[in-house]
C-alpha cells in the first residue's frame, strides 16, 4: 500500500454522530486482534461501547483529507482514549 501524502490530523471526536465509525474500527481492530474473545463477549462490548464507553472518555481521532477532494469529507481512521 502507498503511503498517503495528506496530512494526518488527530482531533477530539465531535460527539455521537462519529460513534458508527469508531465502531467499526473497533469491530476490525478487535476482530485481527482478539482472537481469544468469545462472540458472545465480543458482541457484548460492542453493543456497549456507543452507549456506555465512548461517552464515559474523552475521544481523539486519527484521520486523512477526502483525497483532497471538496465533496469527500473526511473520515476517521483511528481513534483512542485521552487521560487527563
Amino acid at each position: 500500500m502507498a503511503a498517503s501524502t495528506e496530512e494526518l490530523t488527530v482531533r477530539p471526536v465531535e460527539g455521537p454522530s462519529e460513534y458508527p465509525a469508531l465502531v467499526e474500527i473497533w469491530r476490525s481492530a478487535v476482530r485481527a486482534t482478539h482472537e481469544f474473545l468469545d462472540d458472545a463477549d465480543f458482541e457484548r462490548i460492542e453493543t456497549d461501547l456507543s452507549p456506555v464507553y465512548f461517552p464515559a472518555v474523552t475521544l481523539v481521532v486519527a484521520e486523512r483529507g477526502g483525497g483532497g477532494r471538496s465533496d469527500s469529507p473526511a473520515s476517521p481512521r483511528a481513534f483512542s482514549r485521552c487521560s487527563s
